[in-house]
């Protein structure tokens, strides 16, 4: 049978479970599982979704729990056709309880790229998740972001977070593994140029400011000073990136 004709099948045969998971009703769905135990990790929809995937995806976390007790750590690692495994979609959704609820299952779920060099902690930063990410950061194995594939996945993030402003873990990996600066990531740029292009932002952005300094003034009342804030802060974040880098140069 083809692939596609045996996902329609799935679907339809395990469509009570489906349907009981995305609503939320773990009675039915409980019930349903023990008489088809075999279904918890069962591809159930066309996408490649298994009954934890659609749980995790609803952001039902009351199911989410009952369901990872019967699954095995290995049943959590299945991915759906795009690649994204069960953390990934709650990361997707930025619920960090169901994130907590897997990882406390199986940590491997940490490491898993969706794509080159793309682990969850990247995926939070680039979906602008502060929280989501600064909590995976923490969970992280460091040979994860120190080591692997020569510190490239480091220095992924280390770029990923200066372009959105999450100073507080680019310069926390950076002091603690300076090299990271200058390695060149999956997608051919380092951390040392990433800066480098936020910095000229900056600029820009001091330079419109300053151009229409008046207009702002008068249409959306914001006082010098509150400009002035917000340019010592970025100007305050970004130079103690640079100072991470000079670690690196230095030595």
């Amino acid at each position: 049978m083809a692939g596609s004709d045996q996902e329609i099948t799935n679907f339809r045969q395990h469509r009570l479970l489906f349907d009981a998971v995305r609503h939320g009703n773990w009675e039915t769905a409980k019930t349903y599982l023990h008489q088809h135990p075999d279904a918890v990790r069962a591809r159930i929809d066309i996408s490649g979704k298994t009954p934890l995937h659609v749980a995790v995806s609803d952001g039902h976390l009351h199911i989410v729990e009952e369901l990872v007790q019967l699954m095995t750590e290995e049943d959590l690692l299945t991915r759906r056709k795009d690649g994204f495994t069960v953390l990934a979609a709650a990361i997707e959704i930025g619920n960090i309880s169901i994130a907590k609820c897997l990882i406390r299952k199986n940590k491997k779920l940490l490491s898993i790229e969706r794509r080159s060099s793309e682990i969850p902690v990247i995926i939070a930063v680039r979906l602008n998740f502060h929280e989501m990410a600064r909590y995976l950061y923490t969970e992280t194995p460091e040979e994860d972001l120190k080591l692997r594939d020569n510190g490239k996945i480091g220095s992924f993030l280390i770029s990923e977070c200066i372009y959105r402003n999450h100073f507080d873990i680019s310069i926390h990996l950076l002091e603690r593994s300076p090299g990271l600066a200058i390695i060149v990531d999956s997608l051919n740029r380092s951390p040392v140029w990433a800066l480098g292009r936020t910095i000229m932002n900056w600029t820009l952005a001091i330079t419109c400011y300053t151009r229409q300094h008046q207009y702002h003034l008068q249409k959306y009342s914001i006082s010098s000073q509150e400009a002035q804030l917000y340019k010592c802060r970025e100007n305050y974040n970004g130079s103690r990136v640079l100072k991470a880098f000079c670690c690196q140069i230095d030595h």
